[in-house]
């Protein structure tokens, strides 16, 4: 906890070295900052003037010293940082997951459900599962379905689901969480209501509900299941940014994009066949 408290002083603190706008402001100006502005804006006194320059050098000088002092500090001692909860790596091959079905086919934490763009026109959604470390499953990126645009855009003006905002859904927020979420809703014309049935929808196709971020006191859905995916044919949702289909042009609007099913179908066969 030393490097975090060490750090978080001196982001805090070393600002005041710098300040001098606050003090003004408050009517102060005995302290070294406002009186080293002070000094160097008149252009009465040359030794003054001087006296400002000395004491920005000073400061400087300070601000520097605390850096190393602080640096030297943390150095005397090793430290380790914690994560903020263990998750424990799984065999695929039988074991029972947290929810009570078997692993197989079941997203971890390391899953990865990423639409990412290297190069237009090349939008691909890519997808990972945990038992198949290494080998990515990809089908043409989906479009944002439900999505709500800034005015003077079109559905034709919005390019595919790009990003890595998938990442978050593997965690239990985004697309999982609507619930905690009402306004947006809206992005599919709905309500409040709507969105919580989008949330337990989600809970269909995962293994368990989160420990760590709850709705209403129940943990939001999390460990999607691949196999539930492919035999439901209930894909992951995904809220994400709308960007413009030209490049350049930034964010147009937001939604939720509907992840295709056939990389998920593949990617369990794979697994089904690595296994014998």
């Amino acid at each position: 906890m030393t490097p975090g408290y060490v750090s978080g002083a001196l982001l805090v603190f070393i600002w005041t070295f710098a300040d001098f706008i606050t003090p003004l402001v408050l009517g102060v100006q005995d302290l070294l900052a406002p009186q080293a502005y002070l000094n160097i804006m008149q252009f009465v006194d040359r030794r003054i003037f001087r006296m400002g320059i000395v004491i920005s050098a000073l400061l400087v000088v300070l601000a520097i010293f605390f850096v190393l002092a602080a640096r030297q500090y943390v150095a005397l001692k090793d430290y380790s940082s914690l994560a903020y909860s263990r998750v424990e790596r799984r065999r695929l091959s039988g074991e029972r997951g947290p929810g009570g079905g078997r692993a197989v086919g079941r997203w971890t934490f390391r899953a990865a459900l990423a639409a990412t763009q290297t190069g237009a026109p090349l939008s691909l959604l890519m997808l990972q599962l945990a038992g198949l470390p290494g080998r990515w499953f990809t089908a043409p990126a989906a479009p944002v379905q439900d999505q709500l645009l800034r005015e003077g855009h079109t559905a034709d003006d919005a390019a595919l689901d790009i990003g890595d905002s998938a990442v978050i859904e593997c965690t239990g927020l985004g697309g999982m969480a609507l619930a905690a979420a009402p306004a947006v809703a809206a992005f599919f014309g709905g309500d409040a209501a709507a969105a919580v049935a989008r949330t337990e929808l989600m809970a269909q196709i995962c293994a368990t509900r989160s420990s760590r971020f709850s709705i209403g006191g129940r943990g939001t859905p999390v460990g999607i299941d691949a196999r539930l995916v492919a035999e439901l044919g209930i894909t992951p949702q995904i809220t994400t940014g709308v960007l413009h289909v030209r490049a350049g042009t930034g964010q147009i609007g937001a939604g939720v994009a509907h992840q295709p099913v056939e990389p998920f179908r593949a990617a369990l066969a794979a697994l089904a066949a690595s296994y014998g």
